[in-house]
């Protein structure tokens, strides 16, 4: 049920008096009539071992394995892979205009697992890549241990530097499989976007964002 509202929430936003963004009428179709994520995510997958908090996910096209919270359902995982690693996927971001060119440095901008660090890993000088979520910090560092051009910071982009309360933060990404929604909240350190934190400094040729697995805006 929940994939066929999905898709009646993409036609009514398509034909919504107040859409405010260019979106064609066989893009809509496309989203539409596509392969469910759950059939496409795995063809991506050579294998998937188990540790105690992770699923080791070893991918057909990376040597770097991505490390998944076993807390979250199998098919948001499949969902986060179409939509980093399959071209025809609306949400893909590789695509020309924002291609990453090697030697270009990254701002991964809630890195969520890291599927989008991990596609361009071997391409940019160096990634940073915030992500506020103990739950996915967890993730990326396992992800990106041996990774030495990737800096992980835990914590959000914001005006001014502070915390604050992320609703649903541990449980965001159970939506959309099986009805089930996180009530749970996370505590979230901000920076100022003005910090100069990257290494070297100097400004990011690329700012590659991504959102939360499972969210609104995966």
């Amino acid at each position: 049920m929940w994939r066929i509202s999905n898709r009646l929430s993409l036609i009514k936003g398509f034909f919504s008096p107040g859409r405010d963004f260019p979106f064609a009428m066989i893009d809509m179709l496309k989203g539409v009539v596509k392969q469910p994520c759950t059939r496409i995510g795995p063809a991506f997958v050579e294998k998937i071992d188990e540790e105690k908090d992770h699923l080791i996910v070893k991918l057909h096209s990376e040597a770097t394995a991505l490390y998944w919270p076993r807390t979250l359902l199998i098919c948001d995982l499949y969902k986060v892979l179409t939509e980093c690693f399959s071209e025809n996927d609306w949400h893909f971001y590789d695509v020309p205009e924002t291609r990453v060119l090697p030697g270009e440095v990254v701002m991964d901008c809630g890195a969520s697992e890291g599927a989008f660090t991990l596609r361009v890993l071997n391409r940019a000088a160096h990634i940073v890549a915030f992500e506020p979520l103990p739950l996915f910090v967890s993730s990326l560092r396992k992800t990106f241990s041996q990774s030495s051009n990737v800096t992980i910071v835990p914590a959000a982009l914001g005006s001014a530097e502070g915390t604050a309360v992320l609703q649903g933060a541990e449980g965001r990404a159970a939506r959309g499989c099986r009805g089930r929604g996180g009530d749970r909240q996370g505590r979230a350190r901000y920076v100022h976007p003005a910090a100069d934190r990257r290494p070297g400094g100097g400004a990011p040729a690329v700012l590659g964002a991504a959102a939360s697995a499972g969210g609104p805006g995966r």
